[in-house]
């Protein structure tokens, strides 16, 4: 009789099968069957003996026969898929039923597949192989998956720490420097008031970087999204605009609302809404050349959703690299030597919001044109639109 044989990549573990099954006859052919280099197998007896045994020892596979005294299949698999060692334990039931009541208990209780006696070896041969292979795939993907969810929540944890230890020194060293340019404003003489202004500048904007990996990390964990409100459209923008108004003038950059924006009210948290938008306006501020313009326009479109554009006459950005754009902690120009400061969290941090405000972002952009950027939101966000604002 051939050995039952197992290739898989993994040479150098074997693979242990559990029998359940009150027939000893049957319980002894699969075992002579089934056993080969990288396999062993155990019998049980009855259910009882086989929970004892999958409690006891590691095995990658049980082969359950349903009619069995003192437990029976169905209640041992039941108790596998309660019991976190052997919840994702792959199971083939092996039986004489077959009944449709009986298969379909079976995969009701957590059977991976179902087999009838008598057995056709050669079919239950590929069958075992298949099932051991695709559980040890599951494994891979599970340990996979919790891998990630763990560095995911260490990067979350490592991001709150450093937002914490960074911004408290910050703070205190922006207050001192502002109580100094009071105190001593007129003792200082002008290269002193210059580096003072330096280190207060060098202080806020690391700060500004301090908040936006922590709102980065809130936002992609799915943590501060407070109840929504209801907000006006136009306060929005003006809203926005004012916030970028001083950058804007350091840069020399004009910033253009469009004159009918409309009364119109978006459901939402109106504080992360600001956000994103902002983010978009200072954004197109920062890749702007000294003179130029920002505009900014409000449309509602026919299927009455709402999109506020941001355009600007920057460089722009290559189709090739639109995409990557929307992605954290890149930018279109990644040298050191890049005019723009930043993470690259900006346009990262909007498109979040968008997306959990049932919305998406939208970047048009070609290399010396521009780009526009748009906030879209959905008609179901929308309140109390103008209809004549319709845009085709």
């Amino acid at each position: 009789m051939n050995s039952f044989e197992y290739n898989s990549a993994d040479t150098g573990l074997q693979r242990r099968i559990l029998v359940a099954d009150d027939d000893p006859i049957l319980s002894e052919l699969m075992q002579a069957r089934l056993s080969g280099p990288q396999v062993v197998v155990h019998c049980a007896e009855n259910g009882a003996v086989a929970r004892d045994k999958l409690l006891a020892s590691r095995f990658d596979l049980a082969i359950i026969d349903l009619s069995m005294p003192a437990l029976d299949g169905f209640e041992l698999i039941s108790y596998m898929r309660k019991t976190p060692r052997t919840m994702d334990m792959p199971v083939i039931v092996a039986t004489s039923r077959n009944d449709e009541e009986a298969i379909q208990k079976s995969f009701a209780v957590g059977a991976t597949t179902f087999i009838t006696k008598p057995i056709n070896w050669a079919l239950f041969h590929h069958q075992v192989r298949f099932v051991l292979r695709n559980g040890e795939v599951e494994r891979e993907l599970r340990h996979a998956r919790l891998e990630a969810d763990l560095a995911n929540r260490t990067k979350d944890n490592l991001f709150q720490l450093l937002g914490h230890e960074l911004r408290t020194p910050l703070n205190v060293l922006v207050g001192f420097a502002d109580v100094l340019k009071a105190e001593l404003r007129k003792t200082l003489k002008p290269d002193q008031k210059e580096h003072l202004e330096n280190m207060t500048d060098a202080a806020m904007r690391l700060n500004a970087v301090v908040g936006d990996v922590l709102t980065y990390s809130r936002l992609f964990s799915g943590v501060g999204f407070s109840t929504p409100g209801v907000c006006r459209i136009s306060e929005l923008i003006e809203d926005s605009l004012i916030m970028a108004k001083t950058n804007a003038a350091a840069r020399n950059v004009r910033l253009l609302a469009q004159d009918d924006i409309g009364a119109g009210t978006v459901r939402g948290d109106r504080r992360q809404l600001l956000d994103g938008l902002c983010r978009l306006v200072d954004n197109a501020v920062k890749f702007s050349a000294p003179g130029a313009e920002v505009h900014i326009s409000c449309d509602i479109t026919a299927d009455r959703s709402l999109h506020i554009s941001v355009r600007d006459s920057g460089p722009g950005i290559s189709p090739d690299r639109l995409e990557q754009c929307l992605k954290p902690f890149f930018q279109a120009d990644m040298s050191i030597s890049r005019a723009a400061e930043g993470l690259g969290l900006g346009l990262a941090i909007a498109k979040k919001i968008c997306e959990l405000h049932d919305g998406q972002l939208l970047i048009e952009s070609a290399p010396g044109r521009g780009t526009t950027v748009t906030l879209g939101l959905p008609a179901s966000r929308l309140v109390d639109t103008d209809p004549a604002r319709l845009t085709a």
